[in-house]
């Protein structure tokens, strides 16, 4: 799908974003070997759409139970759990979700981390405009896709790291466009229908 990605969160801090499985207290009694109870449902960042499908498909084999997985950037999401919707397991793309949660009155049950991604940076196949630096994105005009800071994990998290380096700025005014998911940045880019994107490293394959 990409000629290459480069590791973008050396721009953004160096920090590797971590992971958590928030079972929220709404799940009410123990879920697990029930088969004749409701679907769980799940939210889940769309970045992860495909692991989880699978993990979510291997518990119904072997519960009985079913599950109902909805997908969307990690803010849209809390802010459908903050509206009342019904939910047992919210996954965000970042821990600063769960913060968010507890902050805005979310009840949590429990946390658990089960792995970690990075923001990177890749580009269209080719790499057409050879971006091999951060200069490189700008020096060469090159059109870049984002997720929306304010729908998505990822959009968000890169907006204040690189403001905290004062590179937001001109990574803003040179975006091209932003959009809902980062699997819609993973989409225009691959579409060629922008030369380089910031996604999680566990998309760039």
């Amino acid at each position: 799908m990409f000629s290459n990605w480069h590791p973008a969160w050396r721009y953004l801090g160096g920090s590797a974003f971590v992971l958590l499985l928030l079972v929220l207290l709404l799940a009410g009694p123990e879920i697990i070997g029930k088969d004749q109870s409701p679907p769980l449902v799940i939210f889940c960042a769309a970045g992860l759409r495909e692991p989880v499908t699978k993990i979510a498909g291997d518990y119904e084999a072997a519960t009985g139970q079913g599950v109902d997985l909805r997908f969307d950037g990690s803010e849209s999401l809390l802010n459908s759990l903050l509206l009342g919707a019904p939910c047992d397991i919210y996954f965000p793309a970042d821990e600063s979700y769960i913060a968010l949660a507890g902050i805005r009155g979310i009840h949590i049950d429990e946390v658990v981390t089960i792995a970690s991604q990075r923001a990177v940076l890749v580009t269209a196949s080719g790499n057409p405009k050879n971006i091999q630096s951060w200069n490189d994105l700008f020096d060469k005009k090159a059109t870049i896709a984002q997720a929306q800071p304010d729908a998505a994990a990822i959009g968000r998290l890169t907006r204040e790291y690189l403001s905290r380096s004062g590179r937001w700025g001109q990574l803003d005014r040179h975006t091209l466009v932003y959009l809902g998911t980062v699997t819609d940045v993973v989409n225009a880019v691959s579409l060629a229908t922008a030369d380089a994107g910031i996604v999680w490293d566990v998309l760039a394959v």
